[in-house]
């Protein structure tokens, strides 16, 4: 039942991108990778928990590739964000700076 408020694909992409940004706040291709690695060791437990019951699970099926799609979107998402964020904060600063070295 939590599942309904939002698409499984998405709330799954949404939690790894958090920990991924927790785990590694300043490095993208850490983060990238921290959150393949989680996904395919997620995927592969859940197999051997499935298979013990006698259910047939394909490790990295389409559902998983989007959701590795959905993470790679978000992260890049807000590294874009942050360097647009950062650029313009620069930027404001050396006009500040000039303004203050004209006045004077």
């Amino acid at each position: 039942p939590v599942w309904i408020f939002m698409d499984r694909k998405f709330l799954f992409g949404f939690v790894l991108f958090l920990l991924a940004q927790l785990l590694y706040p300043r490095s993208l291709p850490s983060q990238i990778l921290c959150a393949f690695t989680g996904t395919i060791h997620g995927e592969i437990l859940y197999s051997l928990i499935l298979k013990k019951w006698g259910f047939p699970y394909i490790i990295g099926d389409r559902s998983c590739l989007d959701i590795c799609a959905l993470v790679i979107f978000f992260l890049l998402s807000w590294f874009m964000i942050n360097k647009m964020i950062t650029s313009i904060t620069l930027k404001n600063n050396v006009l500040k700076e000039n303004k203050a070295k004209l006045l004077k």
